[in-house]
């Protein structure tokens, strides 16, 4: 086999096919979601993890109907996030259309010494426990869907 997807080992191709078949047998949005970061988190490690509707005016998160994992409190972290700290975030242009359907990680945008530096980390990531973070923005038909981010701690790898 040739091409990039003779790298991936077949471990990943049997997490991946398992993991669509969850998905298409969950009952609902929230199942679905949850299902995902569960399963995710065998190709994608991560510590906490969050989903969020993407509010169509405003091209930000919605700071309601949010599904997340292992955030404490959530409600209060993803109050600040939406009505705040969203505009701080370097990944944030992940909600743009040309964007859409993307992922990207913090240092894929800045070194992390620059994001760990500034206001978004130091008042609003380092206190809930995260350092790195991967997002994706998937759109339904061109219009905003939902947001995801999945985050590791310090001393973890990027």
């Amino acid at each position: 086999m040739r091409g990039k997807g003779s790298d991936i080992p077949s471990a990943v191709y049997k997490t991946a096919f398992d993991l669509l078949e969850d998905l298409y047998t969950s009952q609902n949005i929230t199942e679905l979601i949850s299902v995902f970061f569960d399963k995710v988190e065998e190709i994608i490690p991560h510590e906490t993890a969050v989903c969020f509707p993407i509010d169509p005016v405003r091209l930000a998160p919605s700071t309601t109907d949010y599904i997340s994992k292992n955030l404490s409190p959530a409600d209060e972290i993803n109050s600040s996030y939406g009505s705040y700290y969203y505009k701080l975030d370097p990944v944030k242009e992940l909600s743009l259309t040309a964007n859409a359907n993307s992922a990207i990680s913090y240092t894929d945008v800045m070194p992390i010494r620059k994001v760990m530096n500034g206001e978004y980390y130091c008042d609003f990531l380092k206190p809930i426990g995260i350092t790195y973070t991967f997002g994706c923005h998937i759109s339904f038909q061109g219009k905003p869907g939902y947001g995801m981010g999945f985050h590791r701690p310090y001393g973890s790898a990027d």
